[in-house]
């Protein structure tokens, strides 16, 4: 099967839409963020073509005839994002996967953010934001340490935020449920001038920028495809250490995206789902984190 490259969504929007697997007479994805025990109903909208998710989160419709269609997941303690997947029968297209954002956790609590801003200057604080259904904020302690805390489960924009500096990442997603989110870590910079312009006043051309990064936890011999959309769209896979690299991006801003572990009877939630950079050098130090996930999640 030829893959399909495709653009990421625009930066502003909470959520990534991709277009499902389209097979001959079906269409295959998964749901990931179940609790062990829950199923998702997969429907195919105006057929009566439907399944549930299996115990690892994976789903298959098929018998579907040829024409276009929306797929929604549904369970009655779940709200899904994307709302929807639309798909065209016959067609070729990347995975379809919906998250599962529990309605309210099983224990009534909600995890926690915690993470550190590095390179600030001796007493300087930045504010860290978290927009998404219950948006909330923090400001960093002189160390540059700071906590988030939520009072509404589903996936958040954490944006560090201050005019002084600039930030690496710029900008990543986290989804909020039961258990906490640690370790992220955003480099600050002193913000430089912006981007020089020639007599015309179009900016500057500029060479090609590496971008280097990495994933830790993974198990074995696992890799990831890691795809960055902005200027330009390229796709890399990891090698078995994780680490990972784009070597020739144009500069600008780019939002990171991991595939699921390229391994069998694994799952892993990925932190953060989503990481904006904004690139105007040769960059490394990009850090993602794969957290084992138990069977059924």
């Amino acid at each position: 099967m030829t893959s399909r490259k495709f653009r990421i969504g625009a930066l502003s929007a909470s959520w990534l839409l991709f277009t499902p697997v389209a097979l001959a007479g079906g269409v295959e994805g998964w749901v990931n963020g179940l609790r062990p025990g829950d199923a998702a109903r997969i429907t195919a909208v105006g057929t009566n073509v439907s399944t549930l998710s299996r115990p690892g989160g994976q789903w298959t419709l098929s018998g579907l005839p040829d024409g276009e269609f929306q797929i929604v997941a549904e369970h009655p303690s779940y709200r899904f994002e994307p709302a929807f997947h639309r798909v065209r029968l016959p067609g070729n297209a990347p995975k379809a996967h919906f998250q599962a954002i529990p309605k309210r956790t099983a224990s009534g609590k909600l995890g926690t953010v915690r993470g550190r801003v590095t390179g600030l200057l001796k007493k300087d604080k930045v504010a860290v934001n978290a927009s998404g259904y219950k948006p909330t904020a923090a400001k960093t302690d002189p160390k540059g340490a700071f906590l988030l805390k939520f009072k509404e489960p589903g996936r958040y924009r954490i944006v560090p935020e201050d005019a002084r500096y600039r930030f690496l990442p710029a900008e990543v997603s986290v989804e909020i449920g039961e258990a906490d989110v640690k370790d992220l870590e955003f480099k600050a910079t002193r913000a430089g001038p912006p981007l020089l312009e020639n007599p015309q006043g179009a900016v500057a051309e500029q060479a090609p920028v590496a971008l280097a990064g990495k994933v830790i936890g993974l198990a074995g011999n696992a890799t990831v495809r890691v795809r960055a959309d902005g200027p330009t769209y390229a796709e890399v896979s990891s090698d078995t250490e994780g680490n990972f690299l784009f070597p020739s991006l144009t500069t600008g801003r780019y939002t990171l995206v991991l595939e699921p572990p390229d391994c069998v009877d694994c799952r892993y939630r990925i932190v953060p789902l989503l990481m904006t950079v904004d690139l105007t050098e040769d960059t490394s130090g990009i850090v993602f984190r794969a957290m084992p996930e138990p069977r059924g999640r």
